[in-house]
């Protein structure tokens, strides 16, 4: 039984909440709450931005014969961590920007947002190390480290879609011998035919 992760819906209908007549929800304690983590995210992707770049100078290395440069893994894996709590910030930004407009932010969500960005530079460091691995469908030859960024900017900002992937390649590689339980992987039915209905 797969568990469905709730999250804010930042892309909620604003029609919804705008010009309903309602009260507004949200009780002050909420709104300070929301606005100490305004606060945060701004240190977040003060931090995140600034170690990043910062990194990219570090990944450009010291040239050797002036034509080979070095790019640690280290640097590497760094890169993906920083935009991968830059791709959190994204999604954790948008969210509470979308409620706090609304007036419709709660305190309950405090851990969520505290722990998404954070959350976001594992995934990216994730979807870096399994692509890196040959598990995704990728080449191994020279490393772009834009390309690193992107992955990492993704897979923090999209985490949930990139978690379902990475389920899809755990699946695959410990699904038991002699089954076919890979994702989207059609079952025999007793029909005889894949997807078939059984006969009525």
């Amino acid at each position: 039984m797969s568990e469905e992760i709730i999250e804010p819906d930042a892309t909620a209908d604003e029609s919804s909440e705008q010009g309903s007549g309602n009260s507004p929800r949200m009780t002050p304690g909420d709104h300070f709450l929301g606005m100490i983590l305004f606060l945060y995210l701004v240190l977040v992707v003060l931090f995140a931005g600034f170690y990043l770049l910062e990194t990219f100078e570090e990944v450009a290395g010291k040239p050797l014969n002036d034509k080979v440069k070095i790019i640690s893994a280290v640097q590497l894996i760094k890169v993906a961590l920083y935009a991968g709590m830059l791709g959190g910030f994204l999604h954790a930004s948008a969210s509470l920007s979308v409620y706090m407009a609304h007036r419709s932010f709660s305190g309950s969500w405090l851990i969520w947002y505290l722990l998404r960005p954070w959350q976001g530079a594992v995934v990216g460091w994730a979807m870096y190390v399994i692509t890196r691995a040959g598990l995704i469908s990728g080449s191994d030859g020279d490393i772009n480290p834009f390309g690193v960024a992107a992955l990492g900017l993704l897979g923090g900002w999209f985490s949930k879609d990139a978690m379902e992937k990475m389920k899809e390649v755990f699946q695959t590689l410990f699904a038991p011998r002699g089954t076919s339980d890979s994702p989207g992987a059609a079952k025999p039915q007793p029909g005889g035919q894949p997807g078939g209905n059984e006969g009525t």
